[in-house]
């Protein structure tokens, strides 16, 4: 058992009876950590591919965006995805939904649009919502 392993796909060791001292406050270290880092990130597998993520990810919602909800498509880890990979993302300003059978186009947008102000747009078939903005 390693410092700050995390959770996922691992077992916390159980701790022998005449474990020393240092054992025993490595173990309990490693649990601090891991529970730490599940107040900041939780990621959601189906069974094979990490497919959700919700809470911290440094620049995981574009430049300066590092906190929100993501979900990639089949196959794809969403903690490595680009936007292309993504069902959707939201910033916790604005939902980003992703066509999946359309080149994962950004379909439309709820929120904060591209040009500051809140509302709803959604693109024209084979084109992406800021397509309109640009």
């Amino acid at each position: 058992m390693g410092p700050g392993l995390s959770m996922q796909g691992g077992t916390l060791q159980n701790i022998p009876p005449n474990a020393t001292r240092e054992e025993q406050t490595a173990a309990l270290n490693d649990v601090i950590n891991r529970l730490n880092n599940m107040l900041k990130q939780q990621v959601f597998s189906d069974g094979t591919t990490k497919r959700m993520i919700i809470g911290y990810q440094k620049g995981g919602w574009g430049e300066g965006k590092d906190f929100g909800i993501k979900v990639s498509i089949d196959g794809v880890d969403v903690t490595k995805a680009t936007d292309s990979q993504l069902l959707f993302k939201m910033d916790l300003q604005t939902w980003f939904f992703y066509n999946p059978n359309d080149s994962n186009h950004n379909v439309a947008q709820l929120g904060i649009l591209p040009d500051g102000n809140g509302g709803v747009a959604v693109a024209k078939p084979g084109y992406d919502v800021e397509d309109a903005f640009s």
